[in-house]
């Protein structure tokens, strides 16, 4: 029989499955493009969202953010304008 060597591995996960860390890895990995298109997909998910819907998640994440993330999020706004 002869060898076989395999050089990928496929993993089929749900979102569920993945840590914030490892979305913030695929995120990062991601083309300026996939990222900006990463934020157009989350207006779009969480329009239909009750009560004060993306505003009010916004709100409670910026309420736990540590001071990296704070960077994080300043520098995306600041070049939005």
């Amino acid at each position: 029989m002869a060898e076989r060597a395999v050089n990928t591995v496929t993993r089929t996960v749900t979102v569920s499955d993945l840590t914030p860390a490892e979305m913030a890895s695929i995120f990062a990995d991601w083309s300026d493009i996939q990222q900006a298109e990463f934020f157009d997909h989350l207006h779009r998910e969480s329009l239909g969202w009750p009560n004060s819907g993306w505003y009010g998640q916004a709100y409670s994440i910026v309420s736990r953010l540590t001071p990296n993330g704070r960077a994080v999020v300043r520098a995306l706004a600041e070049h939005s304008e």
